[in-house]
């Protein structure tokens, strides 16, 4: 199966992440580690190189910093080191809005 095309930014790094959270994660919420495998093996074919330690990084704090306009976090914790898409932001990401 080809992978999905995987840019280098931390722009798209965090649309690969709130794409993981959305569609592994759900309520359960996935790790630091387990999104950061997930990205490797849907956007760059297995292949840990093509996406750099700090790019990841980058990413995953911005994201973890983020809130909606509204002031809601764009993250919330459901277990330990398990984080979640919040429930109705993953929504609005699911029907493209």
């Amino acid at each position: 199966e080809e992978p999905e095309p995987g840019e280098v930014n931390y722009g798209a790094c965090q649309v690969h992440l709130i794409k993981a959270r959305r569609d592994q994660g759900r309520s359960a919420g996935l790790t630091k580690a387990d999104a950061k495998g997930i990205i490797v093996d849907r956007f760059h074919g297995g292949d840990a190189k093509r996406l750099a330690r700090s790019t990841f990084a980058t990413a995953w704090s911005t994201l973890m910093e983020k809130e909606t306009p509204e002031g809601e976090a764009y993250m919330v914790n459901v277990q330990g080191e398990k984080w979640a898409l919040n429930a109705m932001l993953a929504e609005s990401v699911l029907s493209g809005n």
